[in-house]
């Protein structure tokens, strides 16, 4: 099957395209770029990947996804055959009964402990949900839940080193939406979204953000405090620039 990355990278050539270009149509970071069109996907959740892997396509004027597709295809074959090789390795390495035996405690131990390791992060990370600001991840940061996709990332001026460049939001909601958004130091606005529908802002510094659940049907006249839902259904965001700083150690 053919190899996305050489696709992606042979038709950018072929219009004459450099990866800069491509970088500031899509906002995806120039080593995110090269990592792709090297079929390395290691770098990212494969949410993100299919992500990039589409935005790049339309970028090319290409079929964003069909590459997506393709790209889900060949990790299934991969993956089909990994798990073979490694069953053969299975047969041919296969241990005694006693050492087989130990190897099944320590296996049993090894899965509680990890069982134990992932209710605490989960406790640990409920916790923190609220936190303020949110802790860096790369150079972008996500926030997902059941009434919208959030995220803000550096514009590709600040990826290059640039200082006073904004950040940029984007929202795409999952349901009927309202929110109330806080640009740096500037008055407070109000929007409403639908579902799948998703807008951008940017900001020096800073963005404040409470997203809550519309629930009753609204027109674009009818945008009142009737029409949302609880306090206790509402999400409160802050996202800054320190966000993207790592810390002194």
């Amino acid at each position: 099957m053919e190899n996305v990355g050489s696709k992606l990278k042979e038709n950018r050539k072929e219009q004459g395209k450099t990866l800069e270009e491509i970088n500031g149509q899509t906002k995806i970071s120039l080593e995110h770029l090269k990592l792709l069109e090297k079929n390395d996907y290691t770098f990212l959740p494969e949410t993100y990947v299919k992500s990039f892997i589409k935005s790049y396509a339309i970028a090319l004027g290409l079929d964003g996804d069909e590459l997506v597709e393709r790209y889900v295809q060949n990790q299934e074959e991969k993956k089909k055959h990994k798990e073979e090789h490694e069953e053969e390795i299975e047969i041919e390495t296969r241990p005694s009964s006693s050492k087989q035996k130990a190897i099944e405690w320590a296996l049993g131990i090894g899965t509680i402990v990890l069982l134990v390791s992932l209710i605490l992060v989960y406790f640990q990370f409920k916790s923190q949900i609220h936190a303020q600001p949110v802790e860096p991840l790369q150079n972008f940061l996500k926030k997902e839940n059941a009434l919208a996709e959030i995220v803000v990332q550096e514009a590709s001026s600040m990826q290059n080193g640039h200082v006073g460049s904004p950040l940029e939001l984007e929202i795409k909601a999952k349901e009927k939406v309202w929110l109330r958004l806080t640009i740096d130091n500037k008055p407070q606005s109000e929007y409403k979204l639908s579902p799948t529908q998703s807008k951008k802002w940017t900001a020096v510094n800073r963005f404040e953000i409470v997203i809550g659940k519309m629930t009753t049907d609204y027109q674009a006249s009818n945008f009142d405090e009737s029409s949302r839902g609880s306090q206790k259904e509402e999400v409160h965001l802050t996202f800054t620039k320190a966000s993207f700083t790592k810390p002194n150690k």
